[in-house]
């Protein structure tokens, strides 16, 4: 990925140095897109992955392990025994398991209810584009002051996105 217009550059590498972060030098094909090198970053390590293939792994590496994957059952809130969770109580029963990952988003505070010790995760809107393009157009990823551009394979450009904190509104708009 190449990060453009990074307004503290020494900071940026330090953040990567701390955290084991890989920086290195742009190849060509991405060289041509850096306006003002002293305010760009060239991470190798950074990569992209489709979000329905990762799903389809998961799915694969659970049943797999023996799990079974239990879908349009939504969780109405968690049963407690001696201060732990359990059970999960759905409209189908309840749901019991050895391990609990609560990984729900900007609904985990109804779900967690008085044990959310102050947590809150707002809902947020994200709106992203998929443009046609001929393959090679963009030869890396491209970030910038909060924005993305994702070449795929194919040609197509994904560009992205927006952080709006419109409630759960999951309508795109025309801007």
């Amino acid at each position: 990925m190449l990060a453009l217009d990074i307004a503290d550059r020494a900071a940026a590498e330090r953040w990567c140095r701390e955290h084991d972060w890989p920086l290195g030098e742009a190849p060509a094909t991405a060289a041509r897109l850096i306006g003002r090198p002293s305010q760009a970053l060239w991470l190798p390590a950074v990569g992209q992955l489709r979000n329905p293939r990762l799903a389809q792994a998961l799915r694969q590496a659970v049943q797999t392990l023996g799990c079974d994957i239990l879908t349009h059952r939504a969780a109405s809130n968690l049963v407690y025994e001696e201060g732990r969770i359990a059970g999960v109580a759905t409209a189908e029963g309840r749901l019991q398991a050895d391990v609990y990952v609560v990984a729900a988003g900007a609904w985990t505070r109804s779900l967690l209810a008085d044990n959310a010790a102050g947590l809150d995760i707002p809902p947020v809107r994200g709106q992203i584009l998929l443009f046609k393009a001929p393959p090679g157009l963009l030869p890396c990823i491209v970030y910038r002051n909060g924005l993305y551009l994702v070449p795929r394979a194919a040609g197509h450009i994904l560009a992205g996105s927006t952080l709006e904190f419109v409630g759960f509104d999951k309508n795109t708009t025309e801007a």
